[in-house]
This record gives C-alpha cells, structure tokens and sequence, in this order.
C-alpha cells in the first residue's frame, strides 16, 4: 500500500537529508529525490494525504540538495509541466517545481506554514528558509473553484498565497498566472472563473514591479476542448502542446 511505502521512504529520507551535512555527494541525494516522487505517482485520489507526504517529503529533498534560481508552486497542472519544456523556458536555470496535485489555496497556504495536516516531521518538511530564487511562478485556484468556492473566496485565497509566497521571498519576481477554463465544453464554472482572475489581475496590478499578472486563462482558451491543448477526459489538465503554449506565456511575459 502506498502508506506503507510513504513510512519507509520517510525513514530512508530522513537518513539521508540527516547526512547530507557532512556528505556533499549529489548522487545518493537525487536518486533518494526521484525515488520518492516516483513512488507517489501512482496513488488514487483516497491515497491524497500520502501521496501529499511523500510529495513534501520529495520538495525537502530537493531544497536540500540543491540552490534554484526558479520556483514553482500550484496544483497539478504545475506538478505536471514537463521537466524538458522546463528546461526550455528556463534556459540555463535551475528549477524546482513544488507543485502538488489536488491542492486548494488554503493547503498550500498551510504546507507553506508548516501546519498543514499530516505534513512530515522534522528534516522530511520543507526548510524553504535555504533558497533565494529570482523567479517565482504561482498558478492556484482551480481546486477552489471546482469545491464550489465563490468567486471572491476563490480571489482572496490566491491572493493571500502568493502574499505568503512574495513574503517567503521578497527578493524574487513573483509570477501570478490565472485560473484556466475547466470542462470538456471550456464552460464549466464560467463566471466564478472570470470573477476571480479579474480580481487577482486588479490586485496584482495595484502591487508594483515585483508582483506581475499572467493572463493564461485567454492564452489558453479554446473554442472547443479537443483543440489540442487539454487532455480528455476532464480537459482541465494540459497536453504537451499545451505546455508549451503556456511556457511561449511564460518567456514573453519574462520579457516585458
């Protein structure tokens, strides 16, 4: 069961991330990072809160082992983004992606904080005090959204994270990208979507230079679902070619 391999991977990681102070070696350190993040993709939505753990665990691995200059947090949509197309969005930097599927703004809020239930003790949490990135990229929400929240609670959870994220790293740009459309029709959630995106858009707005608003939902529009972009059968997560669509949002507004 995965909650038996979350508790032995666990004990694994913790002996190593305790040994990584006085072992500089990269190696044993990433395949202990790939191992966990391998073991939890497998796991069925009831298997959420240990595929969550295994998650954190695997993001404290990585912040141990390595400095990055990009990181990403979200739900599954970022969890999902192709490590190649990373790489090519970010030439030349080193990126973490610390996004974990299924997650609403108030569970990131929470991990952030180092409250949130069920998150693993010790040196298996994140020490997210190690990293000074440039670039920080937040796409959030859609998990609120699909719960029933309203479009001003949808905003104010967004915005209240990529607060504790800008505070986390005042040093970073902080990336804000938009809701995008859900549903096989691009319908699902209309209004509560649009409301929410222009209320994070006006309070980005209104934050300076270092805070900048992403409209990905309008890149990432279609017509119909089956344009290529979204994956069936729930046509909310992406297809490569919609990553890419999304990296193409991504470089240009790097650029402005």
């Amino acid at each position: 069961m995965i909650i038996d391999r979350a508790v032995r991977l666990l004990a694994m990681l913790a002996g190593l991330l305790a040994l990584a102070s006085a072992d500089a070696r990269p190696l044993p350190m990433a395949a202990a990072c790939q191992q966990a993040g391998g073991a939890q993709a497998g796991g069925r939505t009831a298997d959420r809160q240990a595929r969550f753990v295994l998650r954190s665990a695997e993001v404290a691995c990585r912040l141990k082992a390595a400095h990055y200059d990009v990181i990403l947090f979200g739900d599954s949509i970022m969890r999902q983004w192709p490590a190649p197309s990373l790489r090519q969005t970010f030439p030349g930097r080193r990126v973490l992606n610390a996004g974990i599927g299924g997650d609403e703004t108030s569970d990131l809020l929470a991990w952030l904080d180092g409250k949130r239930a069920g998150s693993p003790g010790s040196a298996a949490s994140p020490d997210w005090s190690t990293q000074e990135p440039r670039l920080i990229i937040l796409m959030i929400g859609s998990n609120d959204v699909r719960r029933g929240a309203s479009a001003s609670q949808v905003a104010a959870g967004v915005i209240a994270a990529a607060r504790r994220v800008h505070g986390l790293y005042p040093q970073a740009a902080l990336m804000l990208l938009d809701i995008l459309p859900r549903g096989a029709g691009q319908g699902d959630f209309v209004q509560v979507i649009k409301r929410a995106n222009q209320a994070v858009r006006l309070w980005a707005e209104q934050q300076g230079p270092a805070i900048t608003f992403a409209d990905a939902h309008s890149a990432m529009h279609c017509e119909a679902a089956d344009c290529g972009l979204y994956r069936p059968p729930d046509y909310i997560h992406l297809t490569p070619a919609g990553y890419d669509r999304l990296s193409q949002l991504v470089r240009t507004q790097m650029t402005r």
